[in-house]
C-alpha cells in the first residue's frame, strides 16, 4: 500500500508526494533527489526515506561510498531529532523549515448495499437488471 508525505516549504508552498513500498527516495536542497525541498536550511543530501514492504522508514542523511554520511541541521520526527524512524500515520518531520506529514494511503473500500438510483440510470439506456450488472472496483 502506498503512503504520501504532504509537505509544507517555507514559502508557503503546499504539494503532496506519493510513496510506493519497494522503493527509496532521498530528500535535500539539491536538483537530483527525488523530494526537492527548497529551503535554505535544509542540505544538499538531506535524508532518505526507504521501505522494508509496506513499512516506511526515514533516515537522516545520506550514503556516499557506502557510508552513510548524516545531515548537519538534523531529522526532527514529532519534535524529536531522530538518526533514523518507522513512520505512523500523523507523524509530523520537520527538515530544515520544511514540515512533512506522513500519511497511510486509504484503503478502498468494495461498496456495500444496493447500487444508488443515479448508478443504476447510468449503467444503460435500458431498465436496470442486476442479474447483467457487474461492479468492478480496483
Amino acid at each position: 500500500m502506498s503512503a504520501f508525505l504532504k509537505i509544507t516549504e517555507p514559502n508557503g508552498r503546499i504539494w503532496d508526494f506519493e510513496l510506493m513500498p519497494g522503493a527509496a527516495y532521498s530528500i535535500g536542497r539539491a536538483k537530483e533527489n527525488d523530494i526537492v525541498l527548497n529551503d535554505r536550511r535544509v542540505s544538499r543530501k538531506h535524508a532518505r526515506v526507504t521501505t522494508d514492504g509496506e513499512q516506511f522508514t526515514i533516515v537522516d542523511g545520506y550514503f556516499e561510498n557506502g557510508s552513510l554520511i548524516r545531515s548537519v541541521n538534523h531529522v526532527f520526527v514529532n519534535g524529536s531529532p531522530m538518526l533514523e524512524k518507522r513512520l505512523e500515520p500523523g507523524d509530523a518531520i520537520v527538515i530544515g523549515e520544511s514540515r512533512l506529514e506522513y500519511a497511510a494511503a486509504a484503503e478502498p473500500s468494495a461498496p456495500t448495499g444496493p447500487l444508488p438510483e443515479v448508478l443504476k440510470r447510468s449503467v444503460s439506456g435500458e431498465e436496470y437488471d442486476p442479474a447483467t450488472v457487474a461492479v468492478v472496483t480496483e
